[in-house]
C-alpha cells in the first residue's frame, strides 16, 4: 500500500477500512482481516493520524454478513452432497475388458 514520495494512508481510508468493517458498518467475519491492538499502540496512530476514528470495542462481527456467508455454507454443502449422489460409478463391461495372452501361451507360441 506503500507508494514512494507519498504519505501513507490513514488507517481507515477506504483501501484499508474495507478489510476491517464490511459494508453495514460492522466487522468483517474474516478474522484475518483484522487484529485488535493495544491502547499505547492506538496513542501512537492516533498522534500519526488524528482523524483516525478505530472501531469500537462494542462492535461486534456483523450478523447479516455472518448469516450470508452460514447459508453460503449450507447451500454448498446442499450442492456438494447432490454432485456426490449424482456421481456414475462405472462398471467395466465385456466390450471395455481387453483381454492379453499369458507369458506361458507366448512362451509356447515361440518354440
Amino acid at each position: 500500500m506503500h507508494t514512494p514520495y507519498q504519505d501513507d494512508p490513514a488507517p481507515d481510508s477506504p483501501e484499508y477500512d474495507a478489510h476491517v468493517r464490511c459494508e453495514h458498518g460492522g466487522l468483517c467475519p474474516n478474522i484475518a482481516h483484522r487484529r485488535r491492538i493495544s491502547e499505547e499502540g492506538a496513542q501512537i496512530i492516533r498522534i500519526l493520524y488524528p482523524s483516525w476514528n478505530p472501531p469500537s470495542t462494542d462492535v461486534g462481527i456483523c450478523t447479516l454478513c455472518q448469516a450470508s456467508i452460514s447459508k453460503s455454507r449450507e447451500s454448498n454443502r446442499g450442492l456438494r452432497k447432490q454432485a456426490e449422489d449424482e456421481k456414475v460409478i462405472s462398471v467395466p463391461t465385456a466390450s471395455s475388458v481387453l483381454i492379453l495372452p499369458t507369458v506361458e501361451s507366448l512362451e509356447a507360441h515361440v518354440r
